[in-house]
């Protein structure tokens, strides 16, 4: 914990950069906002890819995981 102008700043280590640069805590919220972001966009791109893949399977194959071609349409909307 530094002190700087009668307020306390905490300070931590840049995990990336070890030249001694460091960062606040108030810059490391907007990072973990980006990669959670990130992972919820991968997840969703993902869920969309396998959607398109199960259009596109026969209907014999959908039946037999339990799917109705009416369901795998809704999901590709």
């Amino acid at each position: 914990m530094v002190m700087s102008g009668g307020k306390a700043e905490s300070y931590i280590e840049n995990p990336i950069c070890r030249s001694g640069l460091q960062m606040t805590v108030l810059a490391i919220k907007p990072i973990r906002a980006a990669r959670s972001a990130w992972r919820a966009l991968a997840v969703w791109s993902e869920w969309r890819r396998q959607c398109r893949h199960l259009g596109q399977l026969e209907d014999q194959i959908l039946r037999d995981i339990g799917v109705t071609r009416a369901q795998a349409r809704r999901w590709l909307r």
